[in-house]
């Protein structure tokens, strides 16, 4: 499971780009823009969400692999070859997000700058680059140390896919894209045990390596693969747009440029609201403890399922349908939400659902 980010604002100067744009010779001129073709916004629309998703899908789905893949290596004899005793998986674990948090705004400042395509596709290069690393590890420094750049190059990933999502779909039609670009997240769980289960039951041993370095040198060079060929699937500004003709071009900036006619502006009273705002706090709350236990349980199910007594490579199989579950609910729970215009509700019933769960597992006799 993955973490939901906020989505950006459309920035000023690509709002300049839209005004300009719909000027240029265009068959929908400014003066027409409140007048799009029915037909003409649908075909765009489905364009976008088959040409501008998939690769941003996929983008996320290996960053989010190789970030959390290091559970499922654990317990396949990582923990032994580099004395992963006490506290060292953990602070293993905690290492990548100091340069997660910390560059995580300014990588979407740079991208800003740059095509979208080559900033992302150089990320995830670095990513695959990292993971394949983390398959020739022999110390904990070592392992500590390439966490700590797989991190770096990490950051940008989450951000970056969302602020270039949000650029081509109007406020309305955002929740439904980001569903499917959080459950993108969500599969690579799903995947990432299958494939842990597939290596460990075919290449442990294989040219002297254990199957846990299997897992990284396999994940890294599939992403690294993919990182290659992204700059050509990846789309760029909707300016830019090149599997659009003209005339749906300017059709997709004029709709945009209606949809964010007043944009918000963080100004000194705008500023004050959002950080007096009761709800912000709260909402900033719930969030820490949402994602806290999406990672507790990417990090940690395949040990706590060896420590019920699966054997280590059975464990990566059976961590599949809890992903799988989630997935389809998280779907559902979009598709219902899109269809009542409401979403505060469903937050608060996962919310309520996820605390029941914990409470009912922390009240057990006998925990250790």
């Amino acid at each position: 499971m993955s973490e939901a980010l906020p989505v950006p604002l459309a920035a000023e100067d690509e709002k300049s780009k839209f005004t300009a744009s719909l000027g240029s010779d265009s068959s929908l001129p400014v003066e027409h823009q409140h007048h799009i073709d029915p037909a003409l916004e649908r075909r765009v629309v489905r364009k976008c969400d088959l040409r501008v998703l998939p690769p941003v899908l996929l983008l996320f789905m290996l960053s989010f692999l190789d970030r959390v893949n290091i559970g499922n290596a654990k317990v396949l004899g990582m923990a032994k070859d580099i004395d992963l005793r006490g506290t060292n998986y953990n602070v293993a674990l905690l290492i990548l997000f100091i340069p997660f948090i910390l560059l995580e705004i300014p990588s979407n400042l740079a991208m800003k700058s740059l095509r979208p395509s080559i900033w992302l596709s150089g990320l995830l290069f670095g990513c695959g680059i990292m993971n394949m690393s983390m398959g020739f590890v022999k110390t904990y420094p070592q392992l500590v140390a390439v966490r700590f750049l797989l991190g770096i190059f990490e950051a940008g990933l989450g951000p970056g896919s969302i602020y270039l999502i949000s650029m081509y779909y109007k406020r309305f039609e955002l929740p439904k894209r980001l569903s499917w670009w959080y459950t993108s997240g969500i599969v690579a769980g799903a995947f990432g045990g299958l494939l842990a289960y597939a290596i460990a039951s075919g290449l442990a041993g294989t040219r002297g390596y254990l199957a846990w370095r299997w897992i990284f040198i396999i994940e890294g060079l599939v992403t690294a693969v993919v990182a290659m060929a992204m700059p050509f699937l990846l789309v760029d500004w909707p300016h830019e747009a090149k599997f659009l003709n003209d005339e749906e071009r300017a059709c997709l900036l004029a709709r945009l440029s209606i949809d964010r006619a007043e944009s918000a502006k963080m100004d000194r009273w705008n500023t004050k609201r959002v950080f007096s705002d009761w709800k912000i706090w709260i909402g900033t709350l719930m969030f820490f403890g949402i994602v806290n236990t999406n990672y507790a349980t990417n990090f940690f199910i395949p040990s706590i399922l060896v420590e019920m007594g699966y054997t280590a490579v059975r464990a990566q199989v059976m961590s599949i349908p809890i992903y799988a579950v989630a997935a389809v609910i998280c779907l559902s729970v979009c598709y219902i939400s899109d269809k009542v215009r409401h979403r505060f509700g469903f937050v608060l019933l996962g919310v309520t659902v996820g605390s029941v769960g914990y409470i009912i597992l922390l009240a057990q006799a006998g925990l250790p």
